[in-house]
């Protein structure tokens, strides 16, 4: 399991927000799993290819499990 919205591996967020906006939409729901929070892995790069910016990131980083 990626825990990441699919298509950050092709597409960079900001093009993603681009394509968004004028189609009409004003909110995005992105999907995330109770696996996910409890879990927090590290992403691997290969699913997000396309956004540098979250390399190593964490796939919840704003859950800490020690608060």
């Amino acid at each position: 399991m990626d825990y990441v919205p699919n298509g950050l591996h092709l597409n960079h967020v900001d093009d993603i927000a681009r394509l968004i906006r004028p189609a009409g939409f004003n909110t995005v729901r992105l999907q995330w799993s109770n696996e996910m929070v409890a879990l927090n892995p590290l992403v691997a790069t290969e699913f997000v290819a396309a956004n540098p910016q979250f390399y190593g990131r964490q796939a919840a980083p704003e859950h800490s499990r020690d608060a």
